[in-house]
């Protein structure tokens, strides 16, 4: 009996134990999607996307010889914004005014507001949540722009976007059904039209030409009553001057405040564009680290790492999350501004046009530049006006004459100090520049380099001897090349024009 029992209990022992070394074969198949595994080769389902292997994040499912694939990451290759409504099971796609909606388990559909029928009604797969939704994959891309086909001799559906698979970042882009589209120059138009300040300017020009008009009758009047050297008649004359010397000034003050405009225009642009750069990679990193959870779940399953490992991981991600809601919450905030600078409704997504490239850096004339600046203009004709006064002081015996001496010497030392302070910002700036413009080359190979590495990664994919997790590494890889190059390019951007014009590079 006792024989018998250690038969019976040896047997359960080896059963457990197969049960485990199954469980591992299988966990590994799973986590190691892209390696070949003989049981499960035949089953899998490749994507091709616009020419080059990747892998679905869901594997699709073959109903009634019609091809159903998980709408999220259908939507995301075609470019579609999805919206659900839970209550209605039914989910919107829109993509520059095109709308198709569809409802769950329903072959009934509109697109673009005309009655349709589905081949095949849409589905959930593995759950009742959004991501777990499945579409007629032929009938939605084909809806947005995609063609899709089939190879039979290596179980792949292709996919074409018409959209270059290697160019992974997208800059200036519209993400609304509705957005405002301007050129570069018209937006700056508009942003000169929003200014008050230059309204007030213009303003300002006509009140001055009044005064001066008073000013000079009230000079004339004085000049009979009163000898040219009298106190009443030289304080007038020196009161005419200071109006003239204002509104000699004001030209320069509009030019300033007019490049002052363009200057904070190409600013907060570079600012939205390199943040959304930002968003892209940390949304494509959370994508990665959603992959590290899923995968250490069912290593913790299996006993292959500890909860501790997980925790960490899962806090990762949720701090990644944080991040990136914070992120949009300041690029929504620099987009409202954009529309406050343009005079356009704030709560519209505005896109100006515009091609911020590198250029080879030329030898500047700095004291060309310099001498051109409207700020030194400024200081010069306070020089000129400090000037006026003194020689307008009636007594040399006075304290008048001391303290307009004084303001004289004030005025000279500001000129030399903006001289000074310029010529430095542009010897500083002129330095980044040509470094900027040295790296780009660089960059550039970078980039290429990443997208030679990804392309040799799809063909290993479709081998079976990487992991889509590597390939999906690859794709990120792209990504942080192509934000680095362009963020290099919109500060050359922005920072060329503060050269051209030297007293922004001082605010």
């Amino acid at each position: 009996m006792m024989y018998i029992n250690l038969i019976i209990s040896g047997a359960l022992l080896w059963g457990v134990k197969m049960k485990k070394i199954f469980a591992l074969v299988l966990a590994a198949s799973v986590f190691f999607s892209g390696t070949k595994i003989s049981f499960a080769a035949d089953t899998r389902i490749n994507l091709q996307l616009n020419g080059l292997f990747t892998g679905f994040r869901t594997q699709p499912v073959i109903k009634q010889g019609v091809t159903l694939m998980a709408m999220r990451e259908l939507a995301g290759y075609v470019d579609a914004d999805v919206t659900w409504d839970d209550y209605n099971q039914t989910a919107h796609l829109r993509k520059q005014g095109a709308t198709l909606t569809m409802k769950i388990d329903t072959k009934r559909a509109s697109f673009n507001e005309v009655q349709i029928e589905l081949p095949v009604a849409p589905q959930y797969n593995n759950g009742r949540v959004m991501e777990d939704i499945l579409v007629p994959m032929r009938y939605v891309a084909e809806r947005f722009g995609g063609t899709v086909g089939w190879e039979e001799s290596t179980k792949t559906i292709t996919l074409d976007t018409g959209k270059d698979p290697l160019q992974i970042m997208e800059i200036n882009q519209p993400k609304t059904a509705n957005p405002i589209i301007i050129e570069y120059d018209q937006a700056l138009k508009d942003a000169y039209s929003a200014n008050s300040t230059l309204l007030n300017l213009s303003e300002s020009f006509d009140v001055l030409n009044e005064q001066h008009s008073d000013t000079v009758d009230q000079l004339s009047e004085l000049g009979y009553a009163y000898n040219l050297d009298s106190q009443p008649f030289t304080d007038t004359l020196r009161a005419l001057k200071n109006i003239e010397v204002t509104m000699s000034s004001l030209p320069h003050n509009e030019q300033m405040v007019r490049e002052t405009t363009e200057y904070m225009l190409r600013g907060t642009l570079s600012s939205i564009a390199q943040n959304e750069m930002d968003l892209q990679i940390m949304e494509e990193n959370i994508n990665l680290q959603s992959a590290t959870v899923k995968s250490m779940k069912l290593k913790l399953e299996l006993g292959m790492v500890s909860e501790t490992n997980l925790k960490a991981a899962e806090q990762s991600l949720e701090q990644m999350q944080v991040n990136k809601e914070g992120l949009e919450l300041i690029i929504k905030g620099e987009r409202a501004n954009l529309g406050k600078i343009l005079n356009l409704p704030m709560n519209r997504e505005i896109i100006v046009l515009y091609d911020p490239t590198i250029e080879a850096i030329r030898q500047v004339d700095f004291s060309s530049y310099i001498g051109e600046d409207p700020m030194i203009k400024l200081k010069r004709a306070e020089i000129d006006k400090a000037q006026y006064a003194l020689d307008t002081v009636v007594s040399d015996l006075t304290d008048s004459k001391l303290q307009k001496q004084a303001d004289l010497m004030t005025a000279n030392r500001a000129y030399d100090d903006a001289v000074r302070d310029l010529s430095a910002a542009m010897t500083t700036t002129y330095n980044k520049l040509n470094q900027i413009a040295q790296n780009q080359k660089s960059l550039e190979i970078d980039v290429q380099k990443a997208k030679d590495n990804y392309k040799s990664m799809s063909i290993n994919y479709q081998a079976g001897t990487v992991t889509l997790f590597e390939l999906d590494t690859c794709k990120a890889a792209i990504l942080n090349a192509e934000a680095t190059l362009a963020k290099n390019e919109y500060t050359f951007w922005t920072m060329t024009f503060g050269l051209q014009h030297p007293y922004l590079l001082l605010e």
